[in-house]
């Protein structure tokens, strides 16, 4: 015998009543392409994401979702993102596939903004072979399937600064209609939808995060839905949280980045109170499973689960001087200042032989200048090792502080994963800043900043003894520091790989 299927999405179909709300998931915990278009390839990741929803467990007929998406960038700037859903209620079958583009504009160093525009599809089946009742039902004494489809659009802004991300979404922006068989009477009518969102990564130390998420969604003619969640991550591979969403529905997570490609996530919903759905059944499950398909070779600030702490081959910096015998190429010393350091020293020991032995003042003052010179040519002789320096990107300190700020750490992930790929490798690291402020305090402060940098690859496991630092201070600007555009150049971080002897 049949059973007998008695669902809201039949009655609204039959009734020409307002569209449903979109399918609703927990996917935004590790994929913010599931919350807006905009941020498609906003990482500069191609990454892929499919997930599986079951609402209320125990109650028959309960919705089922299956979810895929894409998204990754198209050029500089631009990305792409494509996402379907199918969701199953009972005798009830809705189907959306969408395809959207985005451009991403960088305000600053620290903030950007995104636009986004998407092409939907959506169709729809009633299966009303799965219906039996005890009397005669017109509608239903054909025993049809009906399907219906149609076309929408959707859209989405987001703002950024530095960890904050805040935006607004149009999931439905066009009221369309679906209709089912002949059209007399079963219409669909999709209504538009609006959805806020907004989250915030808090940095307690190099190894905790917190990230608050708060989300609005309200479809036209029906009622505002809110929820807001607290993840907890570790060593940016792990994280756990909980959220509340309206109708005192609560939700607890957990996920981790499980290989260099992949990261998983599972959440678990229930209700308070019997007076809801929720509430009766035995809770929703949803498990999200994420593929990294191909990363970027610059890095991005913003940053996705799979580049938190994956290791990445880099490629080498090649020292850029292509002139010169092999022995200068390998050693990197300029063969000009050498000589240039040579003829002052032995013009100081011909001026040295010709001063009589009364002279001892002069003496004096002529040892000190050579031991000066000795010692600019032994530190020639002692960086001769390195290779050319080159000038970390992406890498941002608090104000007069040596604290690293969080978007720092996938540059110099970047490079722990390069040392620890090769254990036969050495860095010398060297700070600089620019003229404000005195001689003695700059100095200090590129001292600390270069030491920050190296704590940070010794947390990551790259031995102390690989790593020499030193700070210039003020002394070496590759740039005026009568401009603001000539200081931030000034105030760099530089390094130097050698190999072990």
């Amino acid at each position: 015998m049949k059973r007998v299927y008695l669902y809201i999405y039949l009655i609204i179909s039959i009734l020409d009543a307002q569209a449903q709300q979109l399918p609703i998931d927990n996917q935004y915990m590790v994929n913010k392409f599931a919350w807006s278009p905009a941020f498609a390839g906003m990482n500069e990741n191609i990454e892929a994401f499919v997930g599986y929803r079951h609402n209320w467990v125990g109650i028959q007929g309960a919705p089922v979702s299956k979810m895929f998406n894409i998204n990754g960038p198209l050029t500089k700037g631009s990305g792409f993102g494509l996402a379907i859903v199918s969701e199953n209620t009972g005798n009830f079958n809705h189907f959306h596939a969408d395809l959207s583009f985005a451009y991403h504009v960088e305000l600053s160093n620290y903030s950007s903004i995104s636009f986004a525009l998407s092409g939907k599809v959506y169709r729809n089946q009633i299966d009303l072979t799965r219906v039996e009742t005890a009397v005669l039902d017109p509608v239903l004494e054909n025993s049809e399937v009906l399907t219906g489809t149609t076309f929408n659009a959707a859209a989405g802004v987001v703002y950024n600064w530095d960890n904050l991300y805040v935006g607004v979404a149009m999931p439905r922006i066009l009221g369309t209609a679906i209709q089912y068989g002949d059209g007399e009477g079963q219409t669909f009518t999709t209504a538009m939808q609006f959805l806020g969102h907004a989250s915030y990564t808090y940095a307690f130390n190099r190894r905790m995060e917190i990230e608050p998420l708060a989300i609005v969604r309200m479809t036209a003619n029906n009622q505002l839905l809110y929820e807001g969640s607290l993840l907890f991550k570790v060593d940016k591979s792990v994280w756990f949280g909980a959220g509340y969403r309206k109708g005192n529905v609560i939700s607890i997570a957990a996920g981790a980045a499980v290989t260099n490609i992949a990261v998983i996530n599972y959440s678990y919903e229930f209700g308070m109170g019997s007076n809801t759905i929720a509430g009766l059944s035995s809770g929703t499950h949803e498990i999200t499973i994420g593929f990294l398909i191909k990363a970027p070779r610059r890095a991005s600030r913003h940053q996705s689960s799979f580049t938190q702490g994956r290791k990445r081959k880099t490629i080498r910096r090649k020292n850029p001087s292509k002139q010169g015998n092999a022995n200068n190429q390998q050693t990197g010393v300029n063969p000009v200042v050498m000589k240039k350091l040579e003829k002052k020293v032995n013009a100081l020991l011909d001026s040295l032989k010709t001063v009589t032995a009364n002279s001892d003042a002069k003496i004096k003052e002529l040892d000190d200048r050579i031991k000066k010179l000795e010692g600019n040519i032994d530190a020639n002789d002692a960086d001769a090792a390195y290779e050319a320096p080159f000038i970390f990107k992406n890498i941002r300190f608090a104000s007069a502080s040596d604290r690293l700020f969080s978007s720092s750490f996938a540059e110099l992930d970047k490079l722990a994963n390069k040392m620890l790929d090769d254990p036969d490798l050495e860095i010398k690291i060297t700070g600089h800043t620019d003229n404000v402020g005195s001689p003695r305090y700059n100095k200090r402060l590129s001292q600390k900043r270069a030491q920050a940098i190296a704590n940070y690859l010794i947390s990551k496991s790259v031995s102390r003894g690989r790593i020499e630092t030193d700070g210039l201070g003020m002394e070496k600007p590759i740039a005026s520091n009568d401009t603001k555009v000539g200081r931030a150049k000034n105030r760099r971080i530089e390094g130097r790989f050698k190999k072990k002897k």
